[in-house]
């Protein structure tokens, strides 16, 4: 049996990516509870570092 569990920092950055109405209003409960602000700062960071890394490596287009 696989169980796979997402931290709060991960649901607020979802939320913070899909937009939704309904989601500011979660963002705002998870801001207010229990959102660790340096896990939430490190993944964006981390995604940027991915993405910049795939696009210095993609072909370029002529």
């Amino acid at each position: 049996m696989t169980v796979r569990l997402v931290s709060n920092e991960d649901i607020f950055l979802f939320k913070l990516i899909a937009g939704h109405d309904d989601d500011i209003e979660d963002m705002n409960v998870f801001v207010q509870t229990s959102l660790d602000y340096d896990v939430a700062f490190r993944q964006v960071e981390d995604v940027k570092i991915r993405r910049r890394s795939k696009c210095a490596s993609a072909p370029r287009r002529a």
